[in-house]
């Protein structure tokens, strides 16, 4: 795996080949996508800050699978790399942002129950092709370009603002999962 150093704390890599990405999109049509809200301590609200859809990755059954063996296999020991740090528990989502979608600047991380649930994110692009749609690092003045297949990660909390610019044409489709 080659690693390379987008910006501060921000890496990335190549997860999945761009074949696998296109055959897992070829049904997406059929995942229960919602309406995406934020997330805070405790529920999920809804406010101008996101304007995407989400669903959950067991709707997604092969990229799920495909998801645990690479985070086995690639994933942890790039995070073991980067910040000398072992994971104990993961989640992740899917995000589709349509033509107009986005996400303005916000961080990762919230505590859940008096501990931190997300310490590390990891955002998978599973498409290119439209128009928009970079990941933008507020701190790092930097923004990555996204690539079918590529990873990005960087640490959850306030050193790490971050948006996903408006989609001006076509829909960008994600993996985010999140590390504690």
């Amino acid at each position: 795996m080659k690693l390379h150093r987008e910006a501060e704390d921000v890496f990335s890599f190549q997860l999945f080949s761009k074949s696998f990405c296109e055959s897992v999109l070829e049904s997406s049509h059929s995942w229960g996508w919602h309406a995406a809200g934020v997330y805070v301590p405790g529920k999920r609200i809804f406010s101008d800050s996101r304007s995407c859809q989400e669903t959950e990755i067991e709707d997604a059954a092969p990229l799920r699978k495909a998801f645990a063996e690479k985070f086995k296999k690639i994933v942890a020991p790039a995070l073991e790399l980067c910040w000398q740090w072992r994971v104990r528990r993961w989640e992740a989502r899917l995000i589709r942002y349509p033509e107009g979608g986005y996400y303005k600047h916000h961080v990762d991380y919230y505590p859940e129950g008096g501990r931190p649930s997300r310490l590390i994110s990891l955002v998978c692009y599973l498409n290119d092709g439209f128009l928009g749609g970079r990941t933008v690092f507020l701190r790092q003045n930097h923004a990555v370009v996204p690539q079918t297949g590529k990873a990005i990660v960087f640490p959850a909390g306030i050193t790490h603002p971050h948006a996903a610019e408006s989609i001006a044409s076509g829909a960008k489709y994600v993996l985010a999962a999140w590390f504690s």
